[in-house]
């Protein structure tokens, strides 16, 4: 249907449910008046090989059909036995609608290319690394920099599906919408599509967020939200006293977040042990941002705080299974770690069954495919 240029739509009052929504995503120009549904998938047999060979192949489909990571999450969390409607608005708020650019890439060779130069560094996080000349591995990379990552939040208790979304319609109270399309976290799991921090329009969205915030000043997305974008315009202090109340009551993505700003300085003063303990902390809560960031801080010499070759190998293989959409920065800069560290991680990936390729750090296409696997497996595990 892509290489077709096929139009696909979903006529009003009919719903494209389970294996219809496949056929509906691949269409080069998509339109909906009626609901599109997706859920788990279910194979005929309990072995986890097979899940995982048919999680692959949906995977690999809907990278080439442009289908939203948000969208992945959501159909990995709907039982299989139940269904998670989207509705039309959904639908276009999460870029589901109109023409889709570019086709399906060329596939990948395997097995894996020999070891190539570590790249040029680009922009790793935020604020960007110094930049270092390539090299071979196993010579040492300059040491990554750690600032706040878009991990997907965790659904606030007592919600109805997190932050009072509707399980249907995902519908919010205007003021709280306007805020979380303007500064909320861009990688989540509740069906709203979020907004990358460089992205923000601090401007426009730090007054949302504000009247957002009077409005519901118990919804911690909120304020996290409204810290995000002051953290971006460079009010960094009142980040921190925003971002400081929800860490202590235990939320892991206001604690990773916090974590950087102890260890870089920005609105409070340099505290690098702090720092590390609000990362240790929000590592076992599964924060992406956090295992990212312990990831580099036991990986590079230059950090002071801990020196662990282990410890970096399990935290990036963290990173890593949180998936794209969760951890960007390990997806972006994986091969800017160490070459000891790339082996360590191949191995973990081998050992857990999910890659059979050479220990050889190059960190090619069969170790991506790899870890997008091990990321799907953790979906699907719930």
């Amino acid at each position: 249907m892509r290489v077709a240029g096929l139009r696909t739509s979903i006529p009003e009052g009919a719903t494209c449910a389970s294996a219809c929504s496949y056929l509906f995503f691949a269409g080069a120009d998509r339109s909906a008046e009626g609901r599109l549904g997706v859920h788990q998938i279910a194979t005929s047999t309990d072995s986890l090989s097979a899940g995982q060979v048919t999680l692959g192949d949906i995977f690999k489909a809907f990278e080439d059909f442009g289908v939203p990571t948000s969208v992945i999450s959501r159909m990995m969390r709907t039982p299989a036995d139940s269904m998670y409607l989207f509705d039309p608005d959904e639908m276009e708020r999460l870029g589901l609608l109109g023409p889709v650019p570019g086709a399906a890439p060329e596939p990948v060779t395997v097995p894996e290319p020999s070891p190539e130069p570590a790249p040029e560094p680009e922009q790793v996080a935020e604020p960007a690394p110094q930049p270092v000349a390539p090299v071979a591995p196993p010579q040492p990379v300059e040491e990554t920099e750690i600032a706040a990552a878009d991990p997907t939040p965790v659904a606030p208790p007592g919600s109805v599906d997190a932050e009072g979304l509707g399980t249907e319609t995902n519908a919010l109270e205007p003021t709280v919408a306007a805020c979380f399309d303007a500064a909320l976290p861009w990688a989540n799991d509740f069906g709203w599509a979020g907004i990358r921090s460089k992205q923000i329009q601090t401007a426009t969205a730090i007054p949302k967020c504000e009247t957002a915030r009077a409005k519901a000043p118990e919804n911690d997305w909120v304020t996290i939200s409204l810290a995000r974008a002051l953290g971006e315009a460079g009010q960094d202090a009142r980040a921190v006293s925003l971002y400081e109340p929800i860490a202590n009551a235990g939320n892991p993505y206001a604690k990773g977040s916090l974590g950087v700003f102890y260890l870089n300085g920005r609105g409070v003063g340099k505290n690098q042990s702090k720092a590390y303990r609000l990362f240790i902390e929000a590592a076992a809560q599964g924060n992406a941002t956090a295992n990212f960031a312990l990831a580099v801080i036991n990986a590079f010499p230059s950090h002071t705080i801990a020196n662990d070759p282990q410890a970096a190998i399990d935290h990036a293989f963290e990173a890593l299974a949180a998936g794209e959409d969760q951890s960007p920065q390990i997806y972006r800069d994986m091969r800017k770690f160490p070459h000891a560290v790339r082996v360590g991680v191949q191995r973990r990936l081998q050992r857990e069954g999910f890659y059979s390729g050479g220990l050889d750090g190059s960190f090619g296409p069969a170790s991506w495919a790899a870890a997008r696997l091990l990321a799907l497996s953790r979906q699907a595990e719930g």
